[in-house]
């Protein structure tokens, strides 16, 4: 809003105030009438200006539109390499609304712990949190929020949201993008979705490991790239996430379409275990990391009888990108597949 619109607006309480706060005398009722009329033919005249001023100058806000079934995600493992296929699908109306938008969409991942491979199972027995409550938690805090939400990340740290049983007593389960404080008087049950470091290229340290946010995200994915589904009315483009043990470490590798590598790290720019005679190496990484959020997994860890496993759940969400339009646009939180990371 500019000085003359401020102005504008100034005018319309003042000129109330100066015509309420004058009466007019009975021998004058005539007038009274007259300039009645035309003290309202000026209201409407300013407030006719203001709209105008104010129409002008911030404009009627244009929104990049996706559906809930615009977009999905189907999953393969790999043949003679461990690692997953993925085939992102959208519908040809939105390929169409990204394309009038003038918008080139992207892809975030995001990873949780567990102790279970399967996608719906609870992040330990002992926890009331289940894996698949980020996907719903996604949807309030990012998908449907309308706070404009990316995912905001500090140097050194990028979680996208955090899970936690405030009550012991109770089964709710709230959900923040910021860290919760603990109560560290009862037993904490949390659990952090966190998104992915990356770099061009593999080290034997953590060095070079950078946080990708908007509108890039982890990889962009050209329309021009899209390709005809075998399904009519949808468009479709692959990607993949390969893994592999290398000491005590486990490389992730994404290849996007286009055929680049990215190496990726944790939330906080580190690699990923993996333990090839004992878990020492992920539960110091996950105490060093979060000895709060992550006391669940670190106690199943710890009191493990020899057949505990860690495993990473991943999952992708489509992000609208930057363009003719000025809302924040996320998919759904799709499931990719898990990735153990020891193979004892």
């Amino acid at each position: 809003m500019n000085i003359l619109q401020a102005s504008m607006l100034n005018l319309l309480p003042q000129g109330l105030y100066y015509y309420n706060s004058h009466k007019m005398s009975a021998s004058s009722r005539g007038r009274k009438k007259v300039k009645r009329r035309y003290r309202l033919g000026i209201i409407v005249l300013l407030l006719t200006i203001t709209s105008f001023l104010l129409f002008n100058s911030c404009g009627i806000p244009t929104y990049l539109l996706l559906n809930d079934n615009d977009v999905d995600l189907t999953s393969e493992a790999k043949v003679g390499t461990d690692g997953y296929n993925l085939t992102l699908q959208i519908t040809d109306d939105a390929y169409a609304e990204f394309s009038d938008k003038n918008t080139t969409p992207s892809i975030k991942l995001f990873y949780a712990y567990s102790i279970s491979n399967l996608p719906g199972a609870l992040q330990v027995p002992e926890s009331i949190i289940a894996l698949s409550k980020v996907e719903s938690s996604f949807d309030s805090l990012y998908k449907n929020n309308d706070n404009l939400n990316v995912f905001s990340f500090s140097s050194s740290k990028a979680p996208a949201l955090y899970l936690y049983r405030k009550d012991v007593d109770s089964t709710t389960i709230s959900s923040s993008k910021s860290i919760f404080t603990y109560d560290t008087d009862e037993a904490i049950d949390a659990l952090v979705l966190g998104t992915f470091s990356s770099r061009s290229h593999n080290n034997d340290n953590n060095n070079d490991f950078i946080f990708e946010g908007a509108p890039e995200m982890d990889f962009q994915v050209e329309l021009s790239h899209f390709v005809d589904s075998a399904t009519s009315g949808l468009k479709e483009i692959s990607f993949e996430i390969e893994y592999e043990y290398s000491g005590d470490y486990t490389i992730i590798r994404l290849i996007t379409d286009d055929d680049q590598e990215i190496y990726l790290g944790d939330y906080q720019k580190e690699r990923f275990f993996n333990s090839l005679t004992n878990l020492d190496n992920i539960i110091e990484q996950l105490n060093q990391h979060d000895s709060l959020t992550y006391e669940k997994i670190i106690e199943a860890l710890e009191t493990s009888s020899g057949n505990t496993k860690p495993y990473l759940h991943i999952w992708a969400a489509l992000f609208g990108g930057d363009g003719d339009f000025n809302n924040i646009v996320w998919s759904d939180l799709l499931y990719v597949g898990e990735i153990p990371l020891s193979n004892l």
